[in-house]
């Protein structure tokens, strides 16, 4: 979306699409558990409790990210 928005400033001077106000986070709680938040303009954040299987899939998620910003993956 924010690819597509810039080439259609630049072409055209307007965005092609507006944010639609989701939002994704994960959220450390300590000692190796983490929970997530999701919400958007309408539906305010419910975190679920925090568990171990959040916070690892949390970390391979920020590897991942990174490995495939620098152009590794």
């Amino acid at each position: 979306a924010l690819a597509a928005n810039l080439a259609a400033m630049v072409k055209i001077g307007t965005p092609v699409r507006d944010y639609d106000g989701k939002v994704f986070c994960f959220i450390e709680a300590g000692e190796d558990r983490a929970t997530y938040a999701m919400f958007d303009y309408r539906n305010p954040p419910n975190p679920k409790p925090p568990t171990k299987a959040v916070h690892w899939f949390k970390m391979a998620y920020n590897q991942l990210y990174w490995a495939s910003a620098r152009g590794l993956l």
